[in-house]
């Protein structure tokens, strides 16, 4: 009389499986979705030899650390 029953068996399937998976998923696709990405290159710019920032080849110093440039 108080056995379980199809639809008692279908929801503990449903906890048991199917939701961890589902929250596996999310969290995978919250994680690759947040991975820093790296900025596109600009052709007009070149990195600083000492911090690796993009700067333009016309600037007589690296507008980030400050170094001169010949």
């Amino acid at each position: 009389m108080f056995g379980i029953g199809h639809t008692e068996l279908l929801i503990l399937g449903l906890f048991c499986f199917v939701v961890p998976l589902v929250v596996i998923g999310v969290v995978l696709v919250v994680v690759l979705t947040n991975r820093k990405r790296t900025p596109p290159q600009n052709a007009n710019l070149i990195p600083c030899p000492d911090c690796g920032r993009q700067v333009s080849p016309a600037a007589a110093s690296c507008p980030h650390c400050g170094r001169p440039f010949k």
